[in-house]
């Protein structure tokens, strides 16, 4: 069970669970379920998914979210369709499947509240792994007396409480909640085409006057001379911080650097259009920035070998699956020292500067202009496909369930 997942609405939105599912799904028979709300939904409640994929049962339940102003009536009652909803994909799965040996619930707080019940009244070991960054930039001390007191509640009583990184179970002790039991990575992928170390494939890029493009209004290049770096994900900027990555690309163009480049941004969300305006301001947008949108994790693995290195200006990160999967299609990494790229980066595969640090980003992105190709991609893949592949991440969940207490 889990309180993200890729959805009609974000592909990518958990897709780290998925991963984490297909791992343990090697090993044993996986069912998922996800349950979320819907404000466009006609109906109270659609199953939208129950099928196999990717080597377990999936099981996805929208529910209409209700419209009332009052907050309280409001919460109530989609916690209200929210329970209806997960007790339709229970009794899906038990029909399907009998009664579950464990229950493994992703993220505080729903999904593991619906866990502890089962575990109350079914006796079945329940496991719990966080993915929160909450937990590191100080959204949990802002949760209610409530939230905390029951979040503290359930991992203390779970069978096994597993985090994706050292810096998150830290930030998990910092906050006087019990300490989690394994620290259990996420799974990191490669690009399904494994000529990645050969010549840049070409890219495709929207073209928006529609001229010279193929059906899907997009033109082709492949201009090897091109040095192409790319940033993904959630489009937040008080995170991610793209806006200096795009103030410290218009300073290059403004003091014409001798090399040729294009910075390419995959992802969505609320600061999408500000981001493009700050492009569009600098007349950099579709000339130098190039947006890309929410895609899925396929479109990003496939994105990987047409670029040169990768940028992650995140002010924090709990694990940083693109930096893995970036180094692991043989990428080098300029990172921010944000809490998750530091597990993966080092002088060998790529640059890390400090938060917050415009002028030390600069430096880092020339170096890696004049550099990038001095790196070894096999070298890059090898040190993180070695220890991030699912047949790994999946033996130390396997190894957490067989020591139930």
């Amino acid at each position: 069970m889990t309180k993200w997942y890729p959805n009609r609405y974000d592909e990518q939105l958990g897709i780290f669970v998925q991963k984490h599912a297909e791992s343990v799904a090697i090993y044993h028979d996986v069912a998922l379920l996800y349950v979320m709300s819907d404000p466009q939904l006609s109906q109270p409640i659609q199953i939208a998914k129950n099928n196999t994929s990717k080597g377990f049962r999936e099981v996805v339940i929208y529910y209409q979210s209700t419209n009332y102003t009052n907050s309280f009536l409001h919460k109530i009652a989609n916690m209200w369709r929210y329970l209806r909803a997960v007790q339709m994909g229970l009794k899906l799965l038990e029909k399907q499947f009998g009664q579950a040996d464990y229950i493994h619930a992703h993220i505080f707080l729903r999904p593991v509240v619906v866990a502890y019940y089962l575990h109350l009244t079914q006796k079945t070991p329940f496991f719990i792994t966080e993915h929160w960054s909450g937990f590191i930039n100080g959204q949990f001390k802002e949760r209610s007396f409530f939230s905390k007191k029951m979040i503290a509640f359930l991992a203390k009583r779970a069978n096994g409480f597993s985090v994706v990184s050292q810096q998150l179970k830290n930030a998990i002790i910092n906050n006087n909640l019990p300490t989690p039991t394994h620290i259990i990575p996420n799974v990191v992928d490669i690009a399904p085409s494994l000529s990645i170390f050969n010549k840049k494939k070409p890219i495709k890029i929207v073209d928006k006057n529609n001229s010279g493009s193929d059906d899907n209004g997009s033109i082709e290049k492949d201009d090897n001379q091109i040095i192409r770096f790319l940033s993904i994900g959630d489009l937040y900027d008080e995170v991610k911080n793209i806006s200096d990555v795009i103030k410290v690309v218009a300073q290059m163009i403004a003091d014409k650097i001798p090399y040729q480049f294009e910075y390419h941004i995959i992802g969505g969300g609320r600061d999408e259009n500000n981001l493009q305006q700050l492009a569009l301001q600098h007349h950099l947008l579709d000339k130098t920035v190039f947006f890309h949108g929410r895609q899925s994790n396929d479109f990003v693995l496939e994105f990987l070998p047409t670029i040169d290195f990768l940028i992650v200006n995140s002010r924090y990160e709990t694990f940083s699956v693109v930096t893995a999967e970036a180094l692991a299609c043989g990428k080098p990494v300029i990172a921010t020292r944000c809490g998750g790229p530091e597990i993966f980066v080092n002088a060998q595969n790529g640059l890390l500067v400090d938060i917050d640090a415009p002028q030390a980003l600069k430096k880092a992105i020339l170096l890696m202009l004049q550099n990038h190709q001095n790196y070894n991609p096999q070298q890059l893949a090898d040190s993180i496909i070695k220890y991030y592949n699912r047949q790994t991440i999946g033996q130390q969940f396997i190894d957490m369930y067989n020591n139930t207490p």
